[in-house]
């Protein structure tokens, strides 16, 4: 398979295999896809899928497809050692058309990992005194019945706590925002599914791990990169197309409290307020950044001007009963943090490469958008590390065989200089 040559976007599909929900019956559905999107979403806990299917033989009705199914989608990127398996289960059809000669129909098969239908039956409802990582694991095994590969965060603080018959994944969200890690700032936390198992983990963990495993995933934005000349050196890796979907929201900042925010909690034990202070010019250096070298993309000025105005207020309940939780001195870096990391967000189309999931940091070079001709360099400030937030695998059949692209959206924290 290495001898041959392939062109950027090649995908060997190995399966599209659909199981009825009995196991009685297999079809393999790659003569009826048009196209086939996998999605990963670093705020979703469950891998989803859409599937247009030009049926000529009546699926729906004669295998049938109820929206119980089971599917089991392989392909691999030529070059590639391991291939990508997503097992999913259907749960709808949508967008049902006719073809004008009434011997085909046209129609959307959606999908999504097993175990959201798991959590969609089952409850959590029990009494926990567990770190919040142990907590999520065990109710990964008791709820969701799901032997899939993990990443979990190490987390700190003993948790007393009672989980009043949540649907488990509904319970791990509502961990998550209890959840402190064990670094300086405590962290923020999201937990999703990629085609690698499940992720409960810090933003800030993706973005340093990330950092060292970036590899050949270095993505360059030049246009004329179809020519023969430079076509070794930058197709496989081009980006087809490019926008930057947000940069900086100034006004967003100065009123959600970025620069300056004060936290009062009340514990209902002692009946007491406390007060927690953010300074964005004492909490900067918590800040897990991009690169080595970015920093918060405002000037000393206007950092002076929004410390000098009157802070954002948020309150946290606390209970003393229960054990010291840290919300409270964390909730303010938090705001900022995420205020960040939602300024600079980019939107990507590629040529396909399945080992490219949600999670993963990318190096994007970006070109500097001059009124000269010739060689464009870099844009300092937005070229560098980005983290990989949202993902769309895209599998279409043209001319006479599948390709592969993906879109992704991507942020990252802090510019250059």
């Amino acid at each position: 398979m290495r001898n041959k040559v392939y062109d950027p976007g090649d995908v060997k599909i190995i399966g599209m295999k659909m199981t009825n929900y009995n196991n009685s019956t297999t079809k393999d559905i790659r003569g009826q896809v048009i196209s086939l999107s996998i999605f990963e979403d670093i705020e979703q806990p469950s891998v989803y899928a859409e599937i247009i299917l030009k049926d000529g033989v009546n699926l729906v009705k004669d295998f049938p497809i109820l929206g119980e199914e089971y599917l089991e989608i392989s392909y691999i990127t030529p070059g590639r050692d391991n291939m990508t398996i997503y097992k999913l289960r259907t749960f709808s059809v949508t967008s049902t058309g006719v073809d004008p000669s009434n011997k085909a129909s046209t129609y959307i098969l959606k999908a999504v990992s097993p175990e959201h239908f798991t959590s969609s039956i089952n409850l959590t409802e029990r009494s926990y005194k567990e770190t919040v990582d142990k907590i999520v694991n065990n109710i990964l095994d008791q709820d969701v019945n799901t032997n899939k590969s993990r990443l979990i965060e190490d987390t700190r603080g003993i948790v007393p706590i009672t989980i009043p018959r949540m649907p488990p994944f509904q319970a791990i969200d509502f961990l998550r925002q209890k959840a402190i890690a064990k670094r300086p700032s405590g962290g923020v936390f999201v937990f999703f599914e990629n085609q690698y198992g499940y992720n409960f983990t810090s933003i800030e963990k993706l973005i340093e791990d990330g950092k060292e495993t970036i590899g050949s995933k270095i993505f360059t934005h030049a246009p004329e990169a179809g020519t023969d000349k430079i076509r070794q050196t930058y197709v496989f890796r081009n980006i087809i197309q490019l926008e930057q979907l947000s940069k900086f929201d100034t006004i967003d900042k100065l009123s959600s409290g970025y620069f300056k925010n004060n936290v009062k909690s009340y514990d209902m034990l002692t009946k007491s307020f406390d007060e927690t202070k953010f300074d964005i010019t004492e909490q900067a250096s918590k800040f897990i950044y991009s690169d080595s070298s970015s920093s918060i993309p405002n000037s000393s000025g206007l950092v002076d001007q929004a410390l000098s105005g009157a802070p954002t207020y948020m309150f946290a309940p606390k209970d003393s009963s229960r054990g010291e939780d840290f919300i409270a001195d964390l909730l303010g870096y938090r705001r900022a943090f995420v205020k960040l990391f939602n300024q600079a967000v980019t939107r990507c189309m590629v040529y396909g490469d399945n080992y490219i999931s949600v999670g993963d940091m990318v190096e994007l070079k970006l070109p500097d958008t001059s009124g000269t001709t010739g060689k464009k360099n870099d844009d300092n400030r937005y070229s560098g590390n980005y983290l990989i937030t949202k993902l769309r695998h895209m599998i279409v059949y043209e001319e006479n065989k599948f390709k592969h692209r993906i879109v992704f959206d991507c942020n990252r924290v802090g510019v250059g200089a």
